[in-house]
């Protein structure tokens, strides 16, 4: 049976209302077909304030509860190069021209915060409160002028995520069909995102009378994630496919973003803004992961995502003050690749695996206020908390 019969719901809200997972009949996963293909920790009681096993982020995915730093090489440009925007006389005297790419630092700080959780005969659900920051900063500003006094190590975009209660499911089958041994589902109700451009920044492209200094990304979405093979923690051999949607409760009549404030000189001209009203984001990920060798702790792990989301519609410097209006309003493909290895213990499931890997992206810039621009890269080595 591939879908759930409906007394599963049944022994969902018993569990809920017992704040404990029932666990009958696990007792030899060695010698049952069926309980084969439970969660190898289902007999872990789980209740209130437990960290579930299921629906964890995928390594390629674009805004994760993960929590990682990377070193990276990106595409740079004259909007948030703070060498060229903080050193006008560098740039006059030829001492320095903005490079097509240069070194830059982004980390990200996730939690998924866990409420309750549950696991009994097939089934399992928990709930949890997704968090995240992202942080884009310029640390190698003292590097590539040599003057280290006075390199500040701009912040040039800082992204914040927070969602409400966050439901994930997973069914594990009695018998795994076609080589599915499960599927997942996630539901996130209500998620708030804002942005925030870096105060140096701000000034700094304002002294440079740039058309727009900053624009106001802030919106409320909903999130629904399907997933085929749900790695679940597991120490085996797995092929996995994701599936999601994350739509705005307010695209449609107010964007994604906000104009700036017409009584505020220092955001700029909102006449040069115009709405994005594409009111969805779609995305299909695989993630590919396999012990080194048998015993061992250290799992190798191939991941991907393609992505489709709107690119923002406003200038981002007085080099392309009319490509909003000629930009069409229209949804652009996005990749995000992860290739590495991962420590994990070999027992609990509460302990934060720790990864290496290499990460690419390419497509309309990820960062806030910056997603006005297209065909933007980044090549990094980045550590991984989970």
């Amino acid at each position: 049976m591939l879908f759930p019969p409906k007394s599963a719901l049944v022994v969902l809200m018993s569990a809920l209302l017992s704040g404990k997972a029932f666990c009958n009949d696990i007792l030899d996963t060695s010698q049952n077909t069926r309980i084969a293909a439970v969660s190898p920790y289902a007999t872990i009681d789980r209740g209130w304030f437990e960290r579930a096993s299921w629906c964890r982020p995928f390594w390629s995915e674009l805004q994760s509860t993960n929590t990682t730093g990377e070193v990276m090489v990106a595409t740079n440009n004259k909007a948030y190069d703070w060498t060229y925007l903080a050193h006008p006389d560098l740039v006059q005297n030829g001492d320095y021209r903005s490079a097509k790419y240069r070194p830059y630092v982004v980390a990200n700080v996730g939690i998924s915060v866990p409420v309750w959780s549950g696991i009994f005969e097939n089934y399992g659900l928990s709930i949890t409160i997704p968090y995240s920051v992202t942080l884009w900063m310029d640390a190698f500003d003292g590097v590539i002028t040599g003057d280290y006094g006075i390199s500040t190590g701009a912040v040039i975009n800082t992204d914040y995520h927070i969602g409400t209660l966050e439901f994930n499911f997973i069914h594990y089958l009695a018998r795994p069909q076609w080589g599915i041994k499960n599927y997942s589902l996630k539901v996130v109700p209500y998620i708030h995102e804002s942005t925030h451009i870096g105060d140096e920044l701000v000034l700094a492209r304002y002294k440079a009378n740039y058309p727009v200094t900053r624009v106001n990304v802030s919106f409320e979405s909903w999130k629904v994630e399907g997933t085929i093979n749900d790695p679940d923690f597991s120490r085996d051999r797995y092929h996995s496919l994701r599936v999601g949607i994350l739509g705005s409760y307010s695209a449609r009549y107010k964007g994604w973003y906000r104009a700036p404030n017409p009584d505020e000189e220092l955001e700029g001209d909102a006449q040069l803004v115009l709405p994005s009203n594409i009111p969805i984001e779609v995305w299909a990920q695989y993630q590919f992961q396999s012990q080194m060798k048998p015993q061992s702790r250290i799992q190798w792990i191939a991941s991907a995502e393609v992505r489709g989301r709107a690119r923002y519609r406003y200038p981002l410097g007085e080099w392309d003050k009319d490509t909003p209006y000629s930009q069409p309003d229209k949804m652009y493909p996005n990749v995000n690749v992860m290739i590495g290895a991962r420590y994990r213990h070999p027992k609990s499931p509460r302990f934060r695996c720790i990864g290496f890997g290499l990460h690419g992206f390419w497509g309309v810039n990820p960062y806030g206020h910056f997603r006005a621009m297209k065909n933007y890269g980044q090549l990094g080595l980045s550590l991984i908390v989970e």
